[in-house]
Formats: C-alpha cells, structure tokens, sequence
C-alpha cells in the first residue's frame, strides 16, 4: 500500500510537467499560412467509339467480337474490315459482307463434323450501348456496339454430304476495355430480333453471392434509333430451372421480360440442353479462377430461345455463373 500512495503523485507531477511543456510550445510557435488550394482531379473521360476505325484490334485487357445466328434451310457497309484466322476459322470482308468460314475436326463429341460459309450483311447501323461506353466501377470499364440485325446467307454440309444453302439473320457484338472479368458472379444476357424489326439488348451482372450488381440495356427501334434503359427499367423473372448432367450446375430455364412500356415478353428454349461446357482432361476438371469457396468449372448455358407474349421473334441468351466445379459428371466422361 506505501508503494502505491508514493507512486500516483509522481505520475500526477510527470503529467503536469508534460503538459506545460506542450502549452509554452504552442505559446511560442509562429502562426502557420494556410495551405494552397489544390485542384481537384477530374477522371479522364474515355475516348469517343468511332466506326469503323475501332470495328478492329485494341490494345486492352479483354476483347471479343461475338456472333450469333439463327440460320434456315432452303433445297449496306460492313464494319468488320480486318481479316481474323483462329487455327483456320476466318473472319473477313468481300463485297461488303462479313465472311465467315469454318470447319470442325471430328474428333470426340464432334461427329458428325460440319462446316460453315456465311456472308453477313448490315441491316441496321450498328447500336452503341449506353453511348458505347459502360462504366463498371472497380472492375473497369467496356467499349460495347452490337450490329443488331444482320442479313446471312451462305451453305452449311456435313462430312460425308453436300452443303446446303442457308439464310437467315445473325447479331455481332464487339466488346473490349480493362475490365476484369471476375471468377466470381456471372452474368445474364439477352438479345432479342423482334418480329415488328426492333431488337433487345439485356445485360444483367452478378455479384459473388447471386445478388444483381448492375443492368445495362437498349432497345434498338425499326428505324434504328436507340433508347437506353436503365436499371429497373426492364425486369426478367426466370420462369423455369434446368439441371445440368454434364456438370451439375442448375440454370434459370425459361423467362418473363416487362418492357417500360408494359409489353411483357415471353422466352422458351428451343432446345433445353445448350450448355458448352469443357469435359474432363486428365482427370481433373477445366477450373476457371481460385474461388476458395467454390471454384467454378469452364462451362455456360447459351443458346437460342423463341419469344412470345405482346411480341413474336427470336433470341439468344447467355448464362456465366452457374456451375461449379464439384458438380456430377459421371456419363460424359
């Protein structure tokens, strides 16, 4: 007990000394000027999408021109004017037209084999998303134009037979930027050719956890004029699930659209199993990223669906997100 009664004045004496020494200190300091005024930094905007200069190559983390089509049987100026050659598959222009030529090897999963040539013609200017630019926060940002309504012709044979000719109409996006495209999440896309000649750009984002991170659309009109929509302007319910066999991951199957002008869209699968998905090699799962939760197998559901409702057509439709890596492929191996 003495140790303790001698010991708490001098703490008391020490804080006293401490703070007059710190009061005559600032007693003695000159007054300080201000600091001058820094400007403030202003994000520099992203340069203006021009066509068809930037129709080619960029220099950025992620590219890629994306076709879609739907082509039929029967017994304007092109923006894609640089030549692109995959291991024999070939983009280039002729007259005009786009020109795609490809052929598949049999082999596993590819038989029978077929080949493609098609020439693809612009219907409709091409639609610069959002004014061609899409800000995703920190994730990056994204050049994105689609050429909504292109006119296809062209043959389609199988080893073993002749071509047949075909016709039909086809979408291209090109995309590109420093964006990352996260293993987690996913996203839901949409494109819609619409009987009454307009068409539908649907983007939804995906967090991690399931939850909508950002919508981006826009309606292209019959005589190509575009209105953006923003969130919350469209909405899409899945109206279905499918389970996959091959990988075990279960998608939306089947959805209900609402327009901003109530229109409400119906879209069905032609067919239920579209996924593209990367079979065993090795013995060990194609696994894309390092998800300690779940990691997710290479695979996506995408494919061609019908519309009905308050309008008639066609689509395409892209699902990322839904497998996971410890899924039951047990018949396709």
């Amino acid at each position: 007990m003495s140790r303790t009664k001698h010991f708490w004045p001098v703490r008391r004496w020490l804080h006293f000394g401490l703070a007059a020494t710190l009061a005559f200190v600032v007693a003695c300091a000159r007054p300080t000027a201000p600091l001058p005024d820094v400007p403030r930094l202003e994000p520099t905007p992203a340069p203006t999408l021009m066509l068809p200069a930037d129709a080619g190559p960029h220099d950025a983390l992620t590219e890629w021109w994306y076709y879609t089509g739907h082509l039929h049987f029967r017994q304007g100026d092109a923006f894609t004017s640089f030549p692109l050659d995959v291991d024999g598959w070939t983009l280039g222009t002729v007259s005009g037209a786009d020109v795609i030529q490809a052929a598949m090897e049999p082999g596993p999963g590819v038989d029978p084999a077929f080949e493609v040539r098609l020439s693809l013609t612009d219907e409709k200017p091409p639609a610069l998303h959002h004014g061609g630019y899409i800000e995703y926060g920190p994730a990056g940002g994204s050049y994105y134009y689609s050429r909504t309504r292109l006119r296809v012709s062209g043959s389609l044979s199988e080893s073993g037979r002749g071509a047949s000719a075909v016709s039909g109409e086809a979408w291209m996006d090109h995309q590109w930027g420093n964006f990352v495209v996260a293993p987690g999440g996913g996203w839901d896309w949409y494109s819609l050719q619409l009987d009454d000649r307009t068409e539908l750009m649907l983007y939804v984002l995906r967090g991690p956890n399931g939850a909508t991170t950002g919508v981006y659309g826009t309606q292209v009109l019959a005589d190509g004029s575009l209105i953006d929509l923003q969130p919350g302007a469209v909405s899409a319910e899945a109206t279905g699930h499918w389970l996959s066999p091959h990988t075990g991951a279960e998608y939306p199957s089947g959805w209900r659209l609402r327009l901003p002008d109530g229109s409400q869209l119906q879209l069905l699968p032609q067919l239920v199993d579209q996924e593209l998905y990367f079979p065993v090699v090795g013995g060990q799962w194609s696994v894309v990223g390092s998800e300690t939760s779940a990691a997710r197998v290479t695979a996506y559901w995408e494919g061609t669906v019908r519309v009905s409702g308050d309008r008639t057509g066609v689509g395409y439709v892209e699902l990322t997100g839904y497998a996971a890596a410890n899924g039951p492929p047990t018949t396709d191996h």
